[in-house]
């Protein structure tokens, strides 16, 4: 396995500039997800069923029916990815993580999530989900082990069951009907936003919550601590939990902006980036945000780091972390071709352009990015031409983003329709 993993990635290797992302229409894979994810979440209704009466039961059923549709469709429409080397490795992690703990059930079903923040969550009924960019920001595979045992925590002590359980019991209140209400009439990402909410109460609301976070650390590092992976590197994951809560990576400087928009039949226009001076505000950067969107969900690291170091003398201090195996070098280096087609398999289209124009300024793969611009400035296109750009496309918010993403999107809609057109075109047949 060894030998055909390494094969696989001198291939796409040689041929970075020709890399096929990872093919997400295996719709055999998929119906047997969806089964698989049905028949156990069936079971766990059917547990609620019969625990719970009135309108608690009611009211719980309905919630989590609502979430099973919603999680069926995310499957359906190709959100996760298969049989792959970074299912692979995910897989081998968590057979670690169960063959050395008898209370971890072994048939948990992982699943691997396109989604490129740093984060990972486990369904009651028994699905847990890691996204891709786990692997690519924690450091090594200790790291990834702790967060997984982490999530089992939660998922052994019922977390979730228990706060929506009597998130139901709060739910009478007039604010919290209407913020339901507002859920259950959206359009679009019921089941993101729905997922958001249970996640803020689940994680937000102070003592009781620091509490939970506090017992899936402690009980997580008692499964961690009985495998192969190296303890200290729990307390380095949650460090870098912290350091991507508060670093400012660099954003996109004018000159890409010169160097990859003067064409041939269209020369670069100042007026594209004239924007207005919000100097006055603080911002937080947008890889910073994009990275940590999972990230508020795990609040007060720093008194978690505490506790596991308080109550865990074998912990007792954060040390550097170990490097990366060959092996998790050369995941983090698939899932770095992945983002930009990722983003713009989720429609995210001008969080696509902006990281791929923040490849090519590092001059990483151009080629192959220019390819992604052409067909993210086409979607772009159709969708200023059907006036519904502002779904694909964020406006300008002072106080929610960085200097650099602000001129992003600055140029992005000062630019007129026929004009991103020219660029829709310019790099689609340059790169056919």
């Amino acid at each position: 396995m060894r030998i055909i993993f390494l094969l696989f990635f001198i291939s796409i290797k040689g041929f970075a500039q020709d890399y096929i992302p990872i093919d997400t229409l295996d719709n055999d894979q998929r119906l047997i997800t969806k089964q698989q994810f049905e028949n156990r979440y069936n079971g766990f209704l059917n547990k609620i069923e019969k625990k719970y009466s009135g309108r608690t039961k009611r009211d719980l059923l309905e919630l989590y029916d609502g979430l099973k549709k919603d999680f069926v469709e995310e499957i359906t429409t190709g959100q996760f990815v298969y049989n792959t080397p970074l299912n692979n490795k995910i897989n081998a992690i968590y057979q670690e993580i169960y063959t050395k703990n008898q209370k971890v059930p072994k048939d948990l079903n992982v699943l691997l999530s396109k989604n490129q923040s740093l984060n990972a969550y486990c369904i009651p009924s028994g699905t847990m989900v890691v996204n891709m960019g786990s692997i690519y920001y924690l450091e090594n595979e200790d790291q990834l082990a702790a967060v997984l045992c982490h999530e089992i925590g939660h998922y052994l002590l019922s977390h979730f069951l228990k706060q929506t359980e009597k998130n139901i019991k709060e739910s009478s209140t007039k604010r919290a009907k209407s913020k339901i209400n507002s859920i259950r009439k959206s359009r679009y990402n019921r089941s993101k936003k729905a997922y958001e909410m249970l996640k803020q109460k689940l994680y937000t609301k102070g003592k009781e919550n620091r509490k939970y976070e506090l017992q899936a650390d402690s009980i997580g590092y008692e499964l961690y601590k009985k495998t192969k992976y190296d303890k200290i590197e729990m307390l380095n994951a949650l460090n870098l939990l912290l350091k991507y809560d508060t670093i400012t990576p660099e954003g996109l400087e004018i000159g890409i902006y010169k160097k990859v928009f003067n064409l041939p039949k269209q020369s670069f226009q100042d007026k594209w980036i004239e924007q207005e001076d919000y100097s006055k505000y603080e911002y937080s950067l947008y890889e910073e945000k994009f990275s940590k969107d999972s990230l508020k969900s795990h609040p007060d690291v720093v008194e978690r780091i505490e506790h596991l170091k308080l109550f865990f003398s074998d912990i007792d201090s954060i040390s550097i972390s170990n490097p990366p195996s060959q092996v998790f070098k050369e995941l983090q280096e698939i899932i770095k071709k992945e983002q930009v087609p990722n983003l713009y398999f989720q429609k995210k289209y001008g969080f696509s352009i902006y990281w791929a124009l923040y490849r090519m300024q590092k001059g990483y793969m151009e080629n192959y990015h220019k390819k992604w611009l052409g067909k993210n400035f086409q979607k772009i296109y159709e969708a200023r031409k059907a006036y519904k750009a502002n779904r694909y496309l964020d406006t300008v918010n002072p106080r929610e983003q960085s200097k650099s993403y602000q001129q992003f999107l600055n140029f992005m809609w000062n630019l007129k329709l026929e004009e991103i057109k020219v660029i829709a075109d310019y790099y689609s047949l340059d790169n056919e």
